[in-house]
């Protein structure tokens, strides 16, 4: 959840920074050859976070770009989270993207420890309302 302040906007390109924060939920179960190597983890956390999100419309199309990136940490040692889409706008309310998005934590608590990196494509379909 985060509060977006529009710091710049046009009749195409609109600009906002955030602040606000992030809940993270893992709960996973692993399993290995033997027993000894079975067993869950689980563990939940809020960071604090900033970024900077943005949207730029192409003049007489429905094609447009959209970028967003996000750091924080405060629960964590830290987190960063950024992707960049190329969408088309079907109607007013729906739109569709696919772009590249690259996600980072390290967080660790006793015997807990979640030090992921998840990259790749995407699709999205989108609806506003």
């Amino acid at each position: 959840m985060a509060y977006g302040y529009e710091v710049f906007q046009n009749e195409n390109t609109h600009i906002q920074l955030l602040a606000g924060t992030r809940y993270t939920n893992v709960n996973y179960d692993y399993h290995g050859g033997i027993p000894l190597l079975t067993g869950n983890a689980s563990d939940s956390w809020f960071d604090a976070l900033i970024g900077v999100q943005g949207q730029h419309q192409f003049k007489d199309s429905n094609l447009f770009v959209n970028a967003s990136g996000q750091i924080g940490g405060i629960s964590s040692d830290g987190f960063y989270d950024v992707q960049a889409n190329l969408g088309y706008q079907f109607t007013p309310a729906i739109s569709g993207t696919v772009g590249y998005r690259q996600f980072d934590v390290d967080y660790s608590n006793g015997d807990f420890v979640y030090d992921i990196k998840q990259q790749g494509w995407q699709l999205g379909l989108n609806w506003d309302f």
